[in-house]
Parts: structure tokens; sequence; C-alpha cells
């Protein structure tokens, strides 16, 4: 089924970003939930150097993982 708007064909997808969020067809969550997992991971490397720091305190440190690496992984939009 194609949707035309002002003679244009609108392309149809099985999946999109959407604001940073994947959307499927079907519902599916996997695309979304790896796309998380990959931020995350991406955020915690950068931080290597925070980790390795022993001028900063573990409470900081866990703030910051939480903060930065957890709230990565969470849904909070829905």
């Amino acid at each position: 089924m194609n949707i035309e708007v002002k003679e244009s064909t609108i392309e149809l997808v099985h999946e999109f970003c959407y604001l940073g969020s994947y959307v499927s067809q079907n519902s599916n969550c996997d695309i979304e939930c790896q796309a998380r997992i990959a931020k995350a991971n991406s955020i915690f490397g950068r931080l290597k150097e925070v980790w390795k720091n022993k001028h900063i305190s573990l409470p900081i440190k866990v703030k910051l993982y939480e903060s930065l690496v957890m709230a990565t992984t969470m849904d909070y939009g829905h």
C-alpha cells in the first residue's frame, strides 16, 4: 500500500529512528535495546580515566555510573 502526499510517495519501512528511539512495525524492542546498550557501553568506556583515578571517591564514581551510564539504558519516555 503506497501513501502519496502532494505527488510524493512515502516509503514503507519496517523500522526507523524517531527522536533517538527506534520504532518497529511489529513493536519489537530488540533494536532499541541494542542501541541503548551500545550507547551505555560507549559512555562507560569514555569514563575509563575516571574509573582508574584514585582521587575520585567510590561514591562519586557510583553516582556518575548511575547518572550517565544507567540513565542511558532507561526509557523515561514511557
